[in-house]
């Protein structure tokens, strides 16, 4: 085994915390990049409903052309915004995608400091052994368990920063994701396309469970989001539909075809209303520290376990040993 090999030996938890910050960096991006083209697409709206309005009120006069014209106003107010909370959101995004890129710099600077007194140890260690001292390459061993110990403890806390910072920004653009004036808020009577409000809160589990009422139909929709993905193996990071999952990609991307959006982090996704054990309903989260299930009524929980399962259904449970239990939480209800 080379110097470079032994001290890799004990650098993968570093590694992992690099690769978890790296992969949330990802998604923050391409967050930001939807934000920016759902604004850019805001703004093209405005101005052609402005120059439309303005060539069809130039030409046409009467009560029918004052209603017209009111309806245009007051369409292009909520244009302004939502191109307002676009801007908002994009601040927000991007101030946290800071603090996950500080995060992986951090990271990836304690990983090469820690190759590089690694590598100098196991070198003298290597000319020690060489020169008869028989325990000299024990000794570096144990050095590098210690030293990789205490580089992913700094690691861990860089990772926290930045799963912070993502909790944070979530919780503030769902505050401005409410504030956005809605077809209910503004008295509208007509039909509301929106599937949270179409789908209803009754869902059939299947595998000879039955049905279950959701609290709502957010809820609804986030557990058969999460049903329709049974069978997809399991991948750290994953959070593709139909290929890949782990435990939090599959919860976050369950809410988000509910339109709630979640941290990839099991422990950042404590959202919404925390709600006892004995008041879980379809759709609730039941969190760990590195782990998350979501329950779907009768007892059981739909869940991405770990490597070499598929997603699968699984009785409920808020015990395992070594990953600490932090409650049980509904996304879909403000605390």
């Amino acid at each position: 085994m080379t110097q470079l090999d032994l001290v890799d030996l004990f650098a993968d938890p570093i590694r992992q915390r690099l690769r978890q910050v790296t992969t949330h960096a990802e998604q923050v991006d391409r967050t930001q990049t939807d934000l920016r083209h759902a604004a850019t697409t805001t703004s093209d709206w405005h101005h052609r409903m402005a120059a439309r309005t303005t060539e069809l009120t130039d030409h046409w006069h009467g009560t029918a052309a004052q209603r017209f014209a009111h309806h245009a106003t007051d369409a292009q107010h909520r244009l302004n915004t939502v191109a307002d909370a676009l801007a908002a959101a994009d601040t927000l995004v991007t101030g946290a995608l800071g603090e996950v890129r500080t995060g992986h710099a951090t990271i990836r600077g304690l990983l090469d400091e820690y190759t590089a007194q690694g590598t100098k140890m196991v070198a003298a260690a290597r000319k020690l052994s060489n020169a008869g001292h028989p325990t000299a390459m024990i000794d570096a061993t144990n050095f590098l368990v210690k030293l990789a110990d205490r580089y992913a403890t700094e690691a861990d806390t860089a990772v926290t920063t930045a799963k912070q910072a993502l909790v944070t920004a979530t919780e503030d653009l769902a505050a401005l994701d409410e504030a956005l004036p809605t077809p209910q808020k503004h008295g509208a009577k007509h039909h509301h396309s929106d599937h949270t409000t179409t789908s209803g809160t009754t869902v059939d589990i299947g595998h000879g469970l039955g049905s279950v009422t959701a609290p709502n139909a957010r809820a609804a929709t986030a557990v058969r989001a999460a049903l329709s993905q049974l069978g997809v193996p399991y991948v750290w990071g994953g959070e593709s539909p139909g290929h890949a999952f782990d435990c939090s990609g599959l919860t976050a991307w369950a809410y988000g075809r509910a339109g709630i959006s979640l941290p990839h982090f099991a422990s950042s996704q404590r959202i919404g209303k925390k709600v006892s054990e004995q008041d879980l309903k379809p759709g609730d989260l039941v969190i760990f520290s590195g782990h998350v299930t979501m329950y779907i009524g009768k007892g059981q929980v739909v869940a991405a376990p770990h490597t070499g399962t598929d997603v699968q259904i699984e009785p409920l449970f808020t015990s395992i040993p070594g990953d600490p239990f932090l409650g049980c939480y509904r996304p879909s209800v403000r605390p």
